[in-house]
């Protein structure tokens, strides 16, 4: 292995039990980012060790990739601190959206961002025009909704049930997403 924290595909291959042809599937669907260049040499980073890692535990979680896209979908425009760069203003200048975002661990009191992938998907809305301000107040009621939805769900379908927790959320977890891509993809026609 050459310097602690970089590897090649091989030795990423060999890390997280994957074959490289799948590493290099999951880049070509930009569930991956690409590899850090040194000159011509291509390495990988515990991140992205980090993010192959949750991959595999969704797809044993029962997720197919299209589902897995949908859940973290493509890396974020930016890493935890980028992000948050982006945040404090934003911050600054709404200060209401921010304990949403908290009480759901998205950032911690001080703007710290712990689930860059949900942050990054918010704020990768403005590309499409829409405001920060307006992209923080959907994560935030898609998270309040969901979280709500997600509870109802599991104490509806635990009650009278002998099914073993772990795989009643699993089928939660998917009947979930299904049901809201419908409501999204109805939404709009």
């Amino acid at each position: 292995m050459g310097d602690p924290g970089y590897y090649t595909i091989t030795e990423l291959a060999d890390r997280v039990a994957m074959s490289p042809r799948t590493i290099r599937s999951h880049r070509g669907r930009r569930l991956l980012d690409p590899p850090v260049r040194r000159g011509r040499s291509a390495f990988y980073t515990d991140s992205h060790v980090s993010r192959l890692e949750k991959i595999k535990d969704l797809q044993d979680r029962g997720f197919n990739l299209a589902a897995i896209d949908a859940l973290i979908g493509a890396r974020p425009a930016g890493d935890a601190d980028t992000l948050a760069a982006v945040l404090r203003p934003l911050a600054a200048r709404h200060p209401h959206l921010l304990p949403a975002l908290a009480r759901h661990r998205v950032i911690d009191r001080d703007l710290q961002v712990i689930r860059p992938e949900v942050l990054g998907a918010a704020l990768a809305l403005r590309q499409a025009g829409v405001s920060g301000e307006a992209a923080l107040r959907v994560l935030g009621a898609t998270l309040d909704g969901a979280e709500r939805t997600a509870a109802e769900l599991r104490r509806f379908a635990l009650a009278g049930t002998s099914a073993p927790p772990d795989r009643l959320a699993r089928l939660l977890d998917v009947l979930l997403l299904e049901a809201f891509r419908l409501a999204v993809t109805a939404a709009r026609a």
